[in-house]
């Protein structure tokens, strides 16, 4: 059994990550008679398994400009462990474009990329059915994050970040979602239809 601060070692990212995971569900856990949280090393190998489909590796496409951000995203990611093909466009054009190729299981885009920015790209992605359950990371400057809020009909993404992009908050929006998305497509539904 792991205390939760050895599980968030494990998976790489904060206590406070591993405790909303366990509430939401993702990671089983149980509680001490002191109250503290207690999970199977199974359930933290289990977890970080969802992040890789059958051997063949996950897909993300980030839509951002900066190629500096995508080589981070890379970096993360492969630091990770994790069988993840990140492909990056730096055009919102070029993105949609790409999307319809590649049907990444994870879209991580720019509310500011050029081309078509990112607000309309969202908004096609989400009026189109064969996206409907891929999940969307949105990054956007600190200056526009007081208006946006996800869920909402001009943000109808699953995590809105702050730029410049940090690592922690980064991989614990990326792996629930990876989890979901898992389960999306086991015909296991969890938040959007």
């Amino acid at each position: 059994m792991l205390t939760t601060g050895e599980a968030a070692e494990r998976l790489g990212v904060g206590v406070t990550t591993v405790k909303r995971w366990i509430q939401l569900g993702l990671l089983r856990a149980s509680r001490t008679p002191g109250g503290h949280w207690r999970i199977p090393g199974t359930e933290v190998e289990r977890l970080r398994a969802r992040m890789q489909l059958s051997g063949q590796p996950r897909r993300m496409l980030v839509i951002e400009d900066d190629p500096g951000a995508c080589d981070r995203i890379r970096e993360w990611i492969a630091a990770q462990g994790w069988n993840m093909n990140v492909v990056c466009e730096h055009d919102g054009v070029l993105g949609l474009m790409r999307l319809g190729q590649m049907m990444p299981d994870v879209l991580v885009l720019d509310w500011t990329v050029p081309g078509m920015d990112g607000m309309e790209v969202l908004r096609r992605v989400r009026t189109a059915p064969e996206f409907r359950s891929m999940r969307v990371i949105v990054m956007a400057e600190q200056a526009d994050l007081p208006g946006m809020r996800t869920g909402r009909d001009d943000v109808e993404a699953d995590a809105v970040l702050a730029k410049p992009l940090e690592r922690t908050a980064f991989l614990q929006a990326l792996i629930p979602l990876m989890a979901l998305s898992h389960n999306v497509s086991k015909g296991v539904r969890h938040g959007r239809s």
